[in-house]
């Protein structure tokens, strides 16, 4: 395995660069500013990487959406003669979208740092917010596609309490809970504090989790803990019918720099911290104005329509508690700073069940060596406390553990659980298993993400959206057809295997009837869609075909996976994205090839049982075409026999 690092900043250098080292992985490549060069090869140097290959990024591109052509050039060819086949993107988040596709275009496997993408002004521009699930959705259709042509490619996302035993430790007994009971987890509150005190020039000057840029703790830690929300809500998705979550609304507000220093202003400088050096800056207190967050206060609920089922308290801090006593930044911000981390989670399911996880720190990591203990203000307090309604559901009425209990004895490299966690996710990544963070994974934390700078933008307004709380898995296998569901001996190839995408699915009108394709000639009943076009995004072509082969406009509602279909004879596969839609207009006519019109294609609306019995029927009945043998149409009507049977038995 060859490795690119892209961005080495603190944390990079913390985490990433670390554990490498570790595995014994000397990263291949390095990329970075141009402005960082010498402090990066000072910093190669003092490991004995001063020989590793290094491009430096003209600093003038370090937010674009795209990268410089000239950029693109040069690491192309060395992705290409170096064989780079893994890259970490661990730079400043507004780079994130840029390199995240560039390198899927280069089919290389991507871990990436939280968040996802970093728009600018998003808590001032509600055009700008739009674009954090924009361009999410952008990142995932690339993914799908890649992953079409190559299924083992990864895109693992950086979200370390996903593999943290603590946290995975509480999911597991809510899990067990609501699923035997049939009880949903009904109230969730999520507190942080990371005690990241700024100074009033710092504000303005800060490039590593900065304001200016209209973003702040929301797109620094705070998205670990709306992640964290959803991945805990993910638990009520075992529930069944009236208490499936389908509905969610967001009510937030924020903190921000401006008010902050309202609140702290120079005559509190003067007199905690004796300085004057801020006078003339907080003189022009206006300029903080459309600086991004430092704390957000959220109330989150997931309903089943109407009927509430999971109240959620979000409040994330960094105004909070610091252990910071001076004016100047230390070389080392990330953990040198006074930060000190107080975290909080609190679960209830109903009368039956309530875990809290409080962990809460006094001393730096700087501090480790004196108080890296467990107990509450060490550096590594975590505990786990659960309460059990034990006449009910057993157990121990109260059970305390502590994350020392879920692991074992460190060894010298340990610094910190939260790392270990991290660690996790880094080894998955290195050795080629996808696990629990891959991007297609966070579509429920980018919506909550984009909902609740909205509700800031209309000053707290509630923002509501629907919410699939089982459509996490767009490119689930929901269906395989191969040459063996027909009693044909497959035949083996040197030659590289064809490989076609497409788009099709179920389409329901306002009688809940299915659309249903007939073609005369070949005696054929299949679902609606086709191939895509060159470039053509997925939910793009099947929208297009349902207007060319029903006549009608469509909207997607649900992802249901994907169909594949591999025909050994002729050394062709098809991997097609499938849909539920619903018809929401009729266009004056439909518009069908030349090919469609020879085969006397026309369409029904049937009940879907009645559909599945008309192409259940068709397969024994099928004929050749000018254009499709029978061995290529049984392969398609079975195929949709299977996607239909698996929406009537799963949706």
């Amino acid at each position: 395995m060859n490795l690119a690092l892209i961005g080495l900043g603190p944390h990079a250098k913390r985490i990433y660069l670390r554990f490498l080292l570790k595995h014994n992985i000397e990263p291949a490549l390095i990329v970075d500013l141009v402005s960082q060069e010498n402090a990066i090869r000072k910093y190669l140097g003092k490991y004995n990487l001063d020989k590793t290959v290094c491009i430096f990024v003209d600093d003038r591109h370090r937010d674009d959406l795209r990268l410089s052509k000239e950029t693109e050039s040069v690491l192309a060819k060395h992705i290409k003669e170096m064989g780079i086949t893994h890259a970490i993107i661990s730079t400043e988040p507004k780079a994130h979208f840029a390199y995240a596709m560039f390198l899927l275009k280069n089919n290389v496997n991507i871990l990436m740092d939280k968040p996802i993408t970093a728009p600018i002004n998003v808590i001032n521009n509600p055009v700008q917010a739009s674009k954090i699930k924009s361009e999410y959705d952008l990142l995932c259709a690339k993914y799908k596609m890649q992953k079409a042509y190559n299924d083992k490619l990864i895109f693992s996302i950086q979200c370390q309490r996903r593999f943290h035993k603590g946290y995975t430790y509480v999911k597991s007994l809510l899990s067990e809970v609501v699923r035997k009971y049939n009880i949903p987890i009904s109230y969730i509150d999520i507190f942080h504090s990371d005690g990241m005190w700024n100074m009033p020039d710092e504000f303005i000057y800060r490039e590593n989790h900065p304001y200016k840029y209209g973003y702040g703790k929301l797109f620094h830690s705070g998205y670990h803990f709306i992640d964290l929300l959803t991945w805990i809500v993910e638990v009520n998705a075992t529930l069944k019918d009236d208490k499936k979550i389908n509905r969610c609304s967001v009510y937030s507000e924020s903190y921000r720099p401006l008010d902050f220093v309202y609140n702290f202003n120079n005559q509190d400088y003067q007199k905690i911290l004796e300085t004057n050096k801020f006078s003339k800056l907080l003189l022009n207190r206006k300029q903080y104005e459309s600086y991004g967050e430092l704390d957000i206060h959220s109330i989150i609920n997931f309903y089943n329509n109407k009927n509430l089922i999971t109240n959620c308290s979000l409040n994330l801090m960094q105004s909070g508690v610091s252990r910071r006593s001076w004016i100047e930044l230390p070389e080392d911000t990330y953990k040198s700073n006074g930060r000190i981390r107080h975290e909080r989670l609190n679960v209830y399911v109903g009368p039956l069940l309530n875990i809290q996880v409080h962990s809460y720190q006094a001393y730096e990591a700087k501090e480790r060596k004196a108080h890296g203990g467990h107990e509450p203000g060490d550096i590594e307090h975590f505990d786990i406390y659960i309460f059990r309604n034990t006449d009910l559901i057993g157990g121990k009425p109260f059970e305390k553990v502590s994350i020392a209990d879920l692991y074992n004895v460190q060894d010298n490299s340990f610094i910190g659980y939260n790392e270990k966690a991290r660690e996790k996710c880094l080894t998955d990544f290195i050795e080629n298993i996808s696990n629990d963070s891959d991007l297609l994974l966070h579509k429920q934390s980018i919506m909550i993400t984009e909902m609740i700078y909205k509700s800031i933008i209309h000053e707290g307004r509630k923002m509501s959206s629907n919410f699939n709380i089982e459509e996490s898995d767009a490119l689930k296998e929901i269906v395989k057809v191969t040459d063996e569901d027909f009693n044909i001996s497959p035949v083996y190839h040197k030659e590289k295997t064809t490989i076609r995408l497409g788009s099709r699915g179920i389409v329901l009108n306002d009688k809940g009837e299915i659309a249903v394709i007939y073609k005369k000639a070949k005696n054929e009943y299949k679902l609606p869609g086709g191939g895509l076009d060159s470039g053509e995004k997925a939910q793009d072509a099947f929208r297009r075909e349902c207007e060319e082969e029903l006549g009608c406009v469509v909207d997607i509602t649900k992802e249901l996976g994907t169909a594949i279909e591999y025909k050994s004879q002729e050394n062709f596969k098809q991997l097609s994205f499938v849909y539920e839609a619903r018809k929401v207009d009729e266009l004056e006519s439909n518009n069908l090839t030349e090919k469609e019109k020879a085969e006397g294609t026309e369409y029904i609306w049937l009940p879907k049982l009645q559909a599945l019995k008309k192409m259940r029927e068709s397969l024994e009945k099928l004929e050749s075409s000018d254009y499709d043998s029978v061995y290529r149409t049984r392969f398609m009507v079975l195929r949709d026999v299977r996607i239909l049977e698996y929406y009537i038995n799963n949706v």
